[in-house]
Parts: C-alpha cells; structure tokens; sequence
C-alpha cells in the first residue's frame, strides 16, 4: 500500500471526496507517519489547521495494519474527533482502501448495560431507588435493551439518572463471567470480543491514561498494541497527571453510602436484608463524612492557604477512613456469606469500593506519595462539595516506564504543540518523558494573510489592574462584536470573569439583533454551536471546552475575542508546584513553562476562526501585554502569518 499515492492528487482519496484539495503538508506527515510505524521511532508532528491530520495517519494505520497485521491506538482528546474519525473519516476510508482492516471504539466498562444486574435492579426496585422518577428510568432502560445494537450509555435517546445507571451498568469485579446467563448475549464482553479482534482502537485520552495507570499493577483496559497516535497532544501532561493522581470527594464517598442505604430506608442493604447493626455502620459512615469534611472545609474557609494546598501531613483526623473500613469488612463477609451468587458480588463490590476509599483518603492525608502535589478543591452549589486530589508534579516517568517504552511507534501530533520551532518539541518532550524524537512542524494551508486578520487592543488598562481591567472590558467588548454584526466567540480564562462581562453586554447585545449564548447556562456544549450555526447574529461567551476541539462551518463564525492572554492561574497547586520544581533545579519557570502553555492555549483559541478556505474574520486580542511586553511578541511569532494591527 503507497500511503502517498493514495492521498495523492492522482490517487484514489482525490477521486472520491468531493472537497479534495491537494495538501502538501498532509502529505508530508502522511510520509512521516508511515516511516514512523515502518522503521519505528517517536515522532512530535505540529500539523496546522487545514492540513488533514486525520488522514494522514490513519491511512499509514491502516497499512500498518491490514499489511503487517500491527495494532495502532489512535487517542483524542475531544469525543468532536472521535466522532469526525468514526462517522466521517473511517467510513470514507473504508470505501477506497484497497484493505481489510476494523476500527473499534473503545468504552470504559461503565458505559455498558450489565442485564444481570438490570433484572437483578427490577427485582429490588422499590428497596433500591428513592423515588418513582428513578423506576421510570429503569423502566425505559429495560424497553431500551431489547431494541440497542451496542448496549452502551450514549446509545440511550434520554440521560438516566447517575442513581439507576450505576445499579444496571457492568462493573469490575461484579461480573460472573461465563457463569452468567447474560454471557453470551452481554454487551461488555461483546465490546471486549470487538477490541481483541481490531486492528486499530480509537480511544479518548482518559480511557488511554487509565490503562496505563492500570498496567502498572498488572492489569489492562486495552489489548496490547504496536503504535500509539495521540491527536490533540497539548493536553496529554494534564490529563495523565488526572490518572496518576488521586480524588476523594464528599460527594463521592455519600454516594457510596446511598448506594449501600438512605436514611430514608432505601438501597441495597435494605434489599438484602441486612441487619440493623450493618446499617447502623451505613450511618455512623455518614456521620463521620460529613464532619470530615466540614473540617476541611473550614480549613478552606480560614484560607490555609489561600490556594487550599496541602503542604503538612495528617492535617485532618481519619476517623472518616475507619469507619469505611469498619463498613466494608462487614459489607465484603455479608457478600461472601450469602448464598445468592447475584447479590454476592453486588454486596463484595460495594464493600470493597468503600475498602479503596479507605486507601486513598489515607495516602491524601497522610500524603504517602512522594513527588505529588496534595490540596482542596471547592465544587457545587455554595462549594459544598470538599475534594481532596494529588497529582504527580512530574509525569514524565511513568510515561516513559509505563508508556513510551513498551511501544514501537508513537506520533503525538497537534495544531498547537510546540511554542517555538525545535526548542518547544524538546520542552514538550522533556515534560512528557519522550527521547530520541524526530520534529515536524507543518504550517497551514490556509491563505492566512487573505483570509484573516489580528487586532490587538491596547487602550484597555492592564490584566493585572483586576477592577479597572474588568470595568472596561464591556465595552470594548461590544465595540469589536459591532466590527462583525455578531458571528462571535468571545473567549475568556475564568467564568467568574464571563458572568460579569456577560451581564453587562447582554441587554446591549440583544437590541442590537444578536442571540446571545452562554457557557454554564445548562445548553450542552453541541446544542450551543447548534444554535449558534443556526442563528442570524449569534455572539456566543465561552470558557475553556470553547477555546479547542470546536468547529462552525460556513463562515458563521467570523470575529474571535480572546479577552485576555490565557495564562494558567499561578497558585493553582498543580501550576504553583511544577513552577517551584523548574525554580528548584535553577530554571527559569516563566520561559520554560508558563509562557509556553499559554501560547499553545492562544494558537488553540486562534484556530477556532478559519477551518476551510471559504472562511474569513479577526481575531481581536483585548490584551495590552501582548504589544507592550518582550513576551508578547513570541505570541504573533506563534501565529500564522497573518497582518496586525495594534489598536491604540
């Protein structure tokens, strides 16, 4: 198979797609991907807009795997590419190579139906939900698992609640195995049976890191495979420090408890049967939750420290760990003790569930794990919701011990990987653990300097003023949504900051003509884009999901706002620790890693403008810092070469 003639302008990809437009730069990775896999090798690819990335390694995975009989792992970041690649590429791919192959998508255990334990949910209905709303979900779950193909949670036409998903979902370590009677009709060990037999996995970056964190004790989510492509790379070190860190919350550890037994005489153990005593634990568990972590949110509440990092040990009592252990001993004996296999390993799973919460609450307070950075996160309503994380400072590693090393050939490619030539693919690859990599970097092939344009705008005071800076950023605001009518993305780095500008701009906005959309407003993020495709003058206020992954064809989208360079908040924990580690060996944190991570997060918001060669629009840039500071003039070099003009 000649991955280049394939692709190329005589080849069969050109015949076929009714919008081929000949690309040398996809070509070009095409080209380096294949060498890649053929010879093997590490290769960092940043691949601009517009160059086709999708194609270009799919078609050297598929050869890979049709003429070599490899398996290659494709991972993304966003589940928007997971869908381009299985419902648009794939199928398109699949009608013109001259090639067998199969392509899987791969599912946590959790997203398939268990229909043992659906039936075992329908026989203990009303001791296990709270209320009727819950059997109707059930209900409607039961009538939709005659009908499902795949078995699994996005096949659904409705969301059930989180309650009555996790009572019929398959579950690890409650499952018979050949010993069900759903076995030969189970969707999970159907998927399972998919995987094994696929040539190429698509997989999100989550399912790939927990795999990883899983191999490390011996044990897998996916079957092993030869070559790994990670698209949407920028993001990889944040989220594998999600998976080789830990998560405790208060909501967490009740929803286990309600699982096992509400204080309104629901849940399992009621189910079962249980004696007093043994929900009496479900109660005392309860009782010490909840005043472990009023603790902690007093100390939040103190300001010890202002970020909530944990920097002393055995700060908070554990009396909350024992009593999770005392329950899920008792819960775990109750389980082995019962002669009905079904409820058996129900009760074993809650109990052991409870035992790992145990664990982690100890090795978080008592921070057990070196090279971590421990602290307190505040969520929901009135922050009512304490969790307790940790995450490794440095992942680099267990990339490499438990990643890198086991593979033949690794692309990791992005619009946005490198913050400058050769030396940003180092950085990037030192950070992750990578060595002896080859870099490419493959600009646009897009008219840039025809189709866009990028103001920035000095007359705003300086970020840093806080107050002066946000009472003035409606206004400017307002004044460069007038430059387009509308057809607007204004993109901002906190929501705090999104809700007060959005306040002032609204009323303004409407009688201006424009639909109005906002992030956090209960719309889905695909209904949102949705709606704004639709809409006449739609100006749209977003957060972090709205600075990558999201695509508007047809010119809609002609203005982006970034109302501020997207530097990270330097006393988050996770940032303030990884800058004091490049202080600690006598770096210098700001060039080495701050300012690199925010001309990747720009370039990414820079992208959301021109996606086809039909586009055209500005980028307008509501930060004086970026024509005012040294620094700034590495954010333009990152850019496409596009005219600029400073407004002053």
């Amino acid at each position: 198979m000649d991955v280049l003639e394939l692709l190329g302008p005589r080849g069969p990809v050109a015949a076929k797609h009714p919008r081929y437009e000949q690309r040398p730069q996809q070509l070009e990775l095409a080209a380096a991907v294949d060498q890649t896999f053929t010879e093997g090798g590490r290769l960092l690819a940043e691949a601009g807009t517009g160059v086709g990335k999708s194609y270009a390694y799919l078609v050297p995975a598929i050869a890979a795997a049709a003429e070599r009989g490899e398996r290659v792992v494709i991972a993304t970041h966003t589940i928007a590419l997971q869908e381009q690649l299985l419902q648009k590429d794939v199928p398109f791919l699949t009608g013109i190579v001259p090639a067998e192959f199969s392509v899987v998508l791969a599912k946590g255990r959790g997203n398939y139906l268990c229909q043992r334990r659906m039936w075992l949910a329908v026989r203990s209905g009303r001791e296990l939900f709270e209320s009727e709303a819950n059997e109707r979900d059930l209900q409607r779950i039961v009538e939709w698992s005659e009908t499902t193909a795949d078995g699994t949670k996005q096949d659904l036409k409705f969301v059930p609640d989180n309650s009555v998903w996790s009572r019929v979902n398959a579950e690890a370590g409650n499952c018979m195995g050949r010993s069900c009677e759903y076995y030969d009709r189970c969707f999970y060990q159907a998927g399972r049976r998919r995987l094994q037999n696929a040539n190429i996995i698509v997989a999100n970056h989550h399912f790939l890191f927990a795999d990883m964190a899983l191999r490390r004790s011996g044990a897998q989510l996916l079957p092993n495979y030869d070559h790994l492509v990670l698209d949407e790379a920028h993001a990889v070190e944040d989220v594998a420090g999600e998976y080789l860190g830990m998560r405790v919350s208060r909501a967490a550890v009740h929803y286990v408890l309600r699982q096992l037994a509400t204080p309104q005489g629901k849940g399992l153990l009621y189910a079962c049967l249980a004696p007093r005593t043994t929900i009496d634990l479900v109660d005392a568990a309860r009782k010490e939750a909840d005043a472990f972590f009023d603790l902690v949110q007093a100390w939040c509440e103190r300001g010890q420290p202002q970020n909530h990092r944990i920097a002393e040990a055995d700060l908070f009592p554990l009396a909350l760990a024992d009593a999770l252990d005392t329950l899920g001993i008792t819960v775990v004996e109750m389980g082995r003790a019962d002669e009905v296999r079904e409820r058996s390993l129900e009760l074993i799973a809650r109990g052991t569930r409870c035992a790992e919460l145990a664990d982690e609450l100890r090795a978080l307070v008592g921070m057990t794990q070196s090279g971590h950075v421990y602290w307190v996160e505040r969520e929901g309503p009135g922050g009512r919701n304490i969790v307790m994380l940790s995450s490794p400072v440095d992942v680099a590693p267990e990339m490499k011990d438990h990643l890198w090393e086991r593979l033949r050939g690794i692309v990791l490619t992005s619009a946005t990987l490198t913050s400058g030539g050769d030396a940003g693919f180092r950085m990037l690859a030192t950070r992750l653990g990578i060595e002896s990599t080859r870099n490419l970097q493959l600009g646009s092939p897009f008219n840039y300097k025809e189709q866009a344009k990028l103001f920035i705008d000095t007359t705003l005071p300086d970020p840093k003023t806080g107050e002066a800076y946000e009472d003035a950023l409606p206004n400017a605001v307002l004044r460069h949504i007038e430059r387009t009518d509308g057809h607007a993305f204004v993109l901002f780095t906190s929501f705090q900051s999104l809700d007060r500008c959005h306040s002032a701009c609204v009323n303004a906005l409407r009688s201006m003509g424009c639909t109005v959309l906002k992030q956090g407003e209960g719309m889905q993020r695909t209904q949102m884009l949705e709606e704004f495709h639709r809409s006449q003058q739609p100006v749209l206020f977003g957060t972090d999901s709205f600075w990558e992954g999201v695509d508007v064809p047809d010119n809609v989208l002609r203005n982006v706002i970034i109302v501020r360079l997207p530097f990270a908040v330097p006393t988050h924990p996770v940032e303030e620790a990884r800058t004091q580690a490049i202080k600690d060996r006598g770096g210098d944190a700001f060039a080495e890693y701050s300012l690199p991570r925010a001309i990747l997060k720009l370039k990414q918001g820079f992208g959301r403008l021109i996606r086809s060669t039909r586009d055209r629009g500005i980028v307008v840039v509501l930060d004086s810092r970026m024509a005012t500071k040294a620094y700034g003039r590495k954010f333009v070099a990152a850019l496409p070469d596009v005219p600029v003009e400073v407004i002053r």
